[in-house]
């Protein structure tokens, strides 16, 4: 699993992680309002957990490192929790002090948010905290959750509560939601044709290798794609083919915030947003079988 942002990179961890991730959760001021402060088993034996947790829920909590360095500074993602007697999803986070204020804890609770939203099918996520945290409470808002209760929890403490709803992500998201496409894809590798649409487009897929005509659909908001496994042929996009045109057009609202989104993941953009002589505005994108996906609306 990998995520990215304008300026982070999220991916699994590893052991390889222990110092990076020892001068987060080892730090006192950090950890303030935990139960304890984590020494070096605690630290490892966290990383396994994440790395098994991984391989149940195909989610955890994962690395957060400096897009242009690599470096690790903490940890976000989307965990199982018993919130008030009721296991929920929750997003967590937690940032090394020195690169704190910076906004990366909002960044990264944001991409997770919505990898969870397109790839679960959660109604509600959620955060939760001690109710004196409350730069950890002022974050939850910065990625869209709601204040939703107060509840006395184990050790006799007050716990904040905050939610952020499917219907409230889809109505804040709504404006850069694809509303429209249904194509079908051949591919020669439908397995690393899948992951870019993933990993790099956000979409969700559904494996129906197993059927007599094995494909795989992708999902994001209302537009489907499905992939199908050619004979081993190269993809011949349109624009070889016939000399011009696209592969497949998407309708959507709001092109700029989705053009920056998938720039941020590194996908090919051929096309910058533009208006057209066709009174469409839109950009376009190569995929990695060499299509060209328009992403637009008439104006």
């Amino acid at each position: 699993m990998r995520l990215e942002t304008e300026r982070l990179l999220l991916r699994e961890m590893n052991e390889g992680d222990f110092e990076a991730l020892y001068r987060v959760l080892g730090d006192a001021d950090i950890m303030k309002h935990y139960s304890y402060v984590f020494d070096e088993k605690r630290v490892r034996g966290w990383i396994t957990r994440k790395i098994e947790r991984y391989k149940t829920f195909g989610f955890g909590l994962w690395a957060v490192c400096l897009k242009d360095s690599g470096e690790m500074i903490g940890d976000a993602g989307l965990t199982m929790q018993l919130i008030d007697g009721t296991i929920r999803p929750e997003i967590g986070y937690h940032i090394r002090r020195d690169q704190q204020r910076q906004g990366y804890a909002k960044e990264a609770a944001s991409a997770v948010r919505d990898w969870a939203f397109r790839n679960m099918p959660f109604g509600e996520i959620y955060s939760y905290m001690k109710n004196t945290n409350l730069p950890s409470q002022k974050t939850a808002e910065s990625w869209g959750a709601k204040f939703e209760k107060t509840y006395t929890d184990a050790e006799g403490e007050l716990t904040a509560v905050y939610c952020l709803t499917r219907e409230a992500w889809l109505e804040k998201k709504g404006n850069m939601e694809l509303c429209m496409s249904h194509s079908v894809f051949p591919t020669p590798d439908i397995e690393k044709t899948a992951e870019y649409y993933h990993d790099i487009l956000g979409f969700r897929r559904v494996d129906y290798l197993g059927a007599k005509e094995k494909h795989i659909c992708l999902y994001r908001d209302s537009v489907e794609f499905i992939l199908t496994q050619s004979n081993g042929q190269k993809v011949v996009p349109n624009r070889e083919l016939y000399g011009y045109g696209g592969d497949a057009y998407v309708i959507v609202r709001d092109q700029k915030a989705l053009q920056n989104e998938y720039e941020a993941r590194g996908a090919k953009i051929v096309q910058r947003l533009h208006k057209t002589d066709y009174h469409n505005q839109e950009f376009v994108l190569e995929d990695i079988d060499g299509r060209w996906i328009y992403f637009g609306i008439k104006e």
